[in-house]
């Protein structure tokens, strides 16, 4: 039987600090790594400093859940000690949490080309 991840989600968070500040702002859902991300160090900055920009890298990139599973975009750069699960809809974030166990990266989808801009 798999193990179900979970993490601790906010609805349309607009910054990293709404993820890391949650409280009882966050809901703990289950959760499907469906592709990773690896974004520059600028690119990455910019993306978690205003998570509401709709993103190209986020579209086509899952919607809805699949039974109780979120599907998550798994959004990191190697720099950073963290990686931020994204379940967007149409290149914009719909749930947001992050992810700072380094042993859950291994666990990675697909690859998604990186944000051109």
């Amino acid at each position: 039987m798999a193990i179900e991840r979970t993490a601790i989600f906010v609805h349309r968070p607009r910054r990293i600090e709404e993820l890391t500040d949650s409280g009882d702002a966050g809901k703990r859902k289950a959760y499907q790594v469906i592709r990773t991300v690896e974004l520059t160090v600028i690119d990455f900055e910019n993306f978690i400093t205003d998570l509401l920009v709709e993103r190209e890298f986020l579209t086509g990139c899952g919607q809805g859940t699949v039974g109780s599973v979120l599907p998550c975009v798994l959004v990191q750069c190697r720099r950073f000690p963290f990686g931020v699960l994204t379940a967007a809809r149409d290149g914009w974030v719909e749930w947001a949490a992050v992810l700072d166990d380094p042993g859950e990266r291994g666990e990675r989808g697909k690859s998604c080309p990186r944000d051109p801009a």
